[in-house]
């Protein structure tokens, strides 16, 4: 059986599209040989960070944060200690770290306790 792949007019319509597609979300700068600041969001700035994190992992596949595993071997490697966890609980508010969730005699447990 002879399977015919597709023409090289259709394969670069195809690419031409993806990449039209991607030119509203990827930053629009030339290559360049020196670092210079762009925001690689740019494409999603009208929605919240983790709004444009998804969207962005939508679109492209992509990422914005390693996955869990990782920063339980970062952990287990000692990279990221109690400190760091700390640090992050307390700096987003939303998670209100130090709620206390139940009083056992002179003992409080709080939020930051059990995350």
């Amino acid at each position: 059986m002879y399977i015919k792949a597709p023409s090289s007019d259709i394969l670069r319509e195809q690419l031409r599209h993806a990449i039209e597609h991607f030119a509203h979300v990827l930053p629009s700068q030339a290559p360049i040989k020196d670092f210079v600041h762009h925001n690689t969001l740019h494409g999603f700035q009208h929605l919240s960070f983790f709004e444009a994190l998804k969207a962005a992992h939508e679109v492209t596949g992509a990422y914005g944060y390693l996955p869990p595993e990782q920063f339980r071997r970062l952990y287990d490697q000692g990279r990221i200690d109690d400190s760091d966890l700390d640090y992050a609980l307390q700096a987003d508010r939303t998670l209100e770290a130090e709620r206390p969730i139940a009083v056992l005699g002179e003992s409080t447990l709080r939020r930051r306790d059990i995350y």
